[in-house]
């Protein structure tokens, strides 16, 4: 198991070091801050002056120098320290970007303003996107603006990446780490005012990232590198820009990048835990991705502009799920689940928006763009069962040819035969059938109920609320004529007959109870029977009757067989008014008239009594799978079940393929204009329509409305309300195993009101608070793993920041960030959310020297998060809290144009998980240099 420490000011288990380094880093900066009197401060927030729609929302901004700072080597390194966002890697192996507790799929990313990501499960990669192309990135959330189309239900991501400037430039980076890490770059721009060309490409990859040395081994994981934990990655860059004309200018971007990568399954091998995944290994050993867009701009020098762009974005996988983590084949046909799927998947869109600004201080816009998303699926899953042919049934054994008396004990469930008939787990009695030849040629019977202490609590209230006998099945001799049957019933016995007296199949004909055919029913009257003489059979009591025909041999001389694979039996009992989902499985639905459920139970083939210890549970029947379903990889690793072993079964090979297509398409506009109060004001709305390829359509509505005024030079407060809409996507609909086809669109409807101060030369404020009410929000359940809307989500937050930065000698930013998750839907059992935290601290520090030596420290505390059990009742628990520090130094070395540089994630090698049962990457210690060629 994972050791999960809880940090804690001097007395946690790392001590007092990491707290006192980021002190010490912090004071350093801090007095440097507080000792000058001049200086330039360039914020995290743009600084400049910001169109309308981003002075009423939260916009958060990194450049190329707050990347290398950070020690960013991706998309997702540069952004997990702001605030808002968690950076998670769950059991798919690819990190996810979540905001303001919504997940991945409901950010819009945007590759220099045109949609970049993945169409099959709405997710991206931030692995994709390497910070040597990146040149700015700014994150929108919030009332972000109606131009961005639909699915910004959290934030919207554009990376600006670099472009070529004058001139000509070339760089190359290498860096090495821990588990053979190793990662190299290399890129070259040329331009002359008016053409430029940006191109670049890298490789990384790893052996695996190293576990804490605090891990606790388990049975899945023996710590050192992570198991299945490998990533290999090559990537090609190029953009380019051209002026046609002085009102035209054409640009493009060309994405290239092709590796493979192992998801690391659970570390937790215990079928009792209740809260961990079954343990799944899955590689997805060929991704290839391409993204192509093309962009015209008109701006002619007026008022009057517009830009039109054209993308395509495909993304091709080959996944594996394997039997264990070292035999990577679909050839062992004893285990069931194994898989080897292709999916590929392909966006084509278009976009036009077009600009007016006008003489009160804001524009007006216009926007239509389209796009269709396709996925094809071909797939091989290991999970036919070729069952073996059954055993010959066995002679019935006749101890009773001579006797004269029997006992049978009613103590086998026909609904669920390999379960127990008591609450404390063992197979005792629940009826007593005594039967005994009598002198006059008939057979006299006896029938105990011996249910309430042995199967289920009567507790109390009226009758109608405990359990009784209803009917009793038996099968006689074939040769018997049942029709000429004397039915006597005992003026002693504790039930009643009454209408259902004599109520025999006829001749050759046969009740079926769960498979099983018998051909004779006793049955008693339920309570609030016909005539008002309600007396039935309930715990305790007896019933007494005789038949004035037959003898024991004649009735007990077979045996029905269930055709379910169940074992025989000589009777059957129904008992009524069982709980449906108590200890004993599931029961079967009335058959009509009051008395509530069901439950059958048949009498063994031997006619005596059962003793002693519970008998072993026998093999769950081994099913056909479900008609059509896919291999279940769903983009994420957590679909499909697990591979599981069955040494006395093979299973064969099954294909599946499926290729399905959504059209989404929009329309918006938007005003902003400044009002004679100084406030800036702007309202868009825009219309959405979904196309689904069984012919299936509808339309949805969103806006944004907001505004904000400046207080004097110092102050800014802002407040938005924005109605937010993301469509399903192709495989939320139409996954075999997890998709729902009538899923509905997700709506988000978020408030958000801000302030900003920027008072101090050397340091600025920032406090934003927002709610945001969730309709349909698509979620897996965290049982069945499928697809569903639930009714009504809300996530309250706030967000808390401070930056400094003075000269180009120190930088402080720090952060807290707030979130309340709460699920409020009417059918909820939790009113938590699991996996988003509820706390989180982000500190970076950095200090440049004289020397030029650069030394950053970048601190994140994550607590607070739920998560929820996978079967059995449902529970919840919370994941240890964690803190993380990492170090950069880096100086130059011959010259300003090499630079040398050493680092360490996790500094201090925390044990912690962002996922039960997914330990994360402990100390990683890391070197490298960055060389300007031109």
């Amino acid at each position: 198991m994972c050791r999960h420490r809880p940090l804690f000011v001097g007395n946690g288990p790392y001590g007092a070091a990491p707290w006192l380094l980021l002190w010490v880093a912090l004071a350093t900066v801090m007095s440097r801050v507080m000792a000058a009197d001049s200086g330039a401060l360039n914020e995290v927030v743009v600084s400049a002056r910001k169109p309308a729609v981003e002075q009423i929302g939260t916009v958060y901004q990194l450049d190329a120098e707050d990347i290398e700072i950070r020690g960013a080597r991706a998309l997702d390194d540069a952004l997990e320290l702001l605030p808002g966002v968690n950076v998670r890697t769950g059991g798919n192996g690819s990190p996810r970007i979540d905001v303001r507790g919504f997940r991945t799929r409901h950010v819009k990313l945007l590759l220099n303003g045109v949609p970049f990501g993945n169409t099959f499960d709405g997710q991206f990669d931030p692995t994709l996107i390497p910070s040597e192309n990146i040149a700015r990135i700014k994150l929108t959330t919030g009332a972000s603006s109606t131009m961005y189309g639909d699915g910004a239900v959290a934030a919207v991501i554009n990376v600006i990446t670099r472009q070529a400037e004058l001139g000509q430039a070339a760089t190359t980076h290498a860096e090495y780490g821990s588990g053979d890490f190793h990662r190299v770059h290399g890129s070259y721009a040329w331009g002359d005012g008016d053409s430029g060309v940006f191109v670049a490409g890298g490789r990384s990859a790893r052996d695996g990232f190293p576990l804490a040395g605090g891990f606790d081994k388990t049975s899945l994981e023996h710590g050192g590198l992570r198991a299945n934990s490998d990533r290999e990655r090559n990537n090609a860059y190029l953009n380019f820009y051209h002026a046609l004309s002085p009102a035209f200018e054409l640009g493009g971007n060309f994405t290239f990048a092709r590796g493979g990568y192992g998801a690391p399954g659970t570390v937790v091998d215990d079928v009792g835990d209740a809260f961990a995944n079954r343990p799944r290994w899955q590689r997805v050993d060929d991704q290839e991705t391409i993204s192509a867009q093309l962009s015209l701009a008109w701006t002619p020098g007026g008022r009057l502009s517009d830009r039109a762009w054209a993308y395509i974005n495909t993304l091709d996988e080959n996944t594996n799920r394997y039997s264990d983590p070292f035999t990577p084949t679909l050839d062992d046909v004893h285990v069931r689940g194994t898989f080897n799927e292709n999916s590929d998947s392909r966006v084509l869109g278009v976009h036009n928006e077009l600009s007016f600004e006008h003489d009160y201080g804001g524009a007006i816009k216009l926007m239509l763009e389209a796009r269709q998303e396709h996925i094809t699926q071909n797939c091989m899953t290991r999970d036919i069962p070729h069952l073996p042919p059954p055993p010959p049934p066995a002679p019935v054994p006749d101890p009773l040819t001579n006797a004269t008396s029997a006992t049978l004990d009613f103590n086998y469930l026909a609904t669920n035969n390999y379960g127990a008939t008591n609450n404390a787990g063992d197979n005792q009695s629940i009826a007593r059938l005594t039967m005994t030849n009598n002198a006059q040629g008939g057979v006299d019977f006896s029938l105990k109920s011996l249910a309430a202490g042995n199967f289920f609590s009567t507790g109390s209230g009226p009758p109608i609320a405990q359990m009784y006998v209803s009917r009793l099945y038996l099968l006689p001799d074939e040769d018997l004529d049942i029709h000429d049957w004397g039915f006597i019933r005992n003026p002693a016995s504790q039930g009643s007959n009454g209408a259902n007296a004599n109520g025999f199949s006829p001749p050759g004909g046969g009740d079926v109870i769960n498979n099983y055919h018998f051909r004779t029913q006793v049955g008693w009257q339920r309570p609030g029977g016909a005539g008002g003489a309600a007396d039935p059979l309930f715990d305790g009591e007896t019933a007494l009757w005789s038949y004035s025909h037959a003898r024991l041999a004649e009735l007990l001389k077979f045996s029905a067989t269930s055709s379910g694979g169940r074992p025989p039996a000589y009777a059957a009992l129904e008992l009524r008014q069982v709980d449906a989902n108590g200890f004993w499985g599931p029961s079967e639905p009335p058959t009509g008239g009051p008395g509530g459920l069901a439950v059958y139970l048949v009498a063994p083939t031997s006619a005596t009594a059962l003793t002693g210890p519970k008998p072993p549970d026998p093999v769950k029947p081994i099913t056909a799978p479900k008609a059509g379903s896919a291999c279940g990889s769903g983009g994420d690793g957590s679909g499909g079940g697990q591979p599981t072993r069955f040494d006395n079964v093979t299973f064969g090979l099954r294909p599946f393929e499926q290729s399905r297509d959504l059209t989404i398409a929009s329309g918006a506009v938007e005003l902003s204009f400044k009002t004679w109060g100084a406030f800036d004001v702007v309202f868009g709305y825009a219309e959405h329509w979904l196309q689904r390829d069984d012919g299936s359509s509808g339309f949805n509505g969103s806006f944004s409305a907001g505004l904000s005024r400046a207080l004097g030079p110092d102050w800014r407060l802002r407040a938005g309300a924005a109605r937010k809409i993301r469509m399903p996507s192709v495989q939320q609909l139409y996954d075999s195993i997890s998709g729902d086809p009538s899923l509905a669109p997700e709506r988000a409807m978020t408030y958000e009101v801000g302030a900003d101060y920027n008072g101090w030369r050397w340091a600025a404020l920032g406090l934003t608070v927002f709610r945001s009410n969730v309709r349909n929000f698509i979620d897996r359940d965290p049982l069945t793993e499928e697809f569903a809307n639930n009714q009504r989500i809300r996530f309250d937050g706030a967000e808390l920041t401070a930056n400094a930065r003075l000269g180009e000698r120190s930088h402080l930013e720090a952060s807290y960030s707030y979130l309340d998750a709460s699920d409020l839907s009417a059918s909820s059992i939790r009113d938590e959310m699991q996996y988003r935290p509820r706390h989180k601290v982000a500190v970076m520090a950095s200090e440049r020297f004289a020397d030029q030596t650069e030394v950053s420290a970048t601190m994140q505390f994550v607590g607070g998060e739920f998560y929820f059990s996978r079967q059995g009742a449902p529970r919840t628990r919370m994941l240890d809290p964690y803190a993380l520090f990492n170090l950069r130094v880096s100086r130059p070395l011959l010259g300003p144009r090499i630079k040398v540089f050493v680092g360490a994630d996790n500094l201090f090698d925390a044990d912690y998980q962002e996922a039960y049962g997914l330990p994360q990457a402990g100390r990683l210690l890391y070197a490298g240099f960055d060389i300007k060629l031109l």
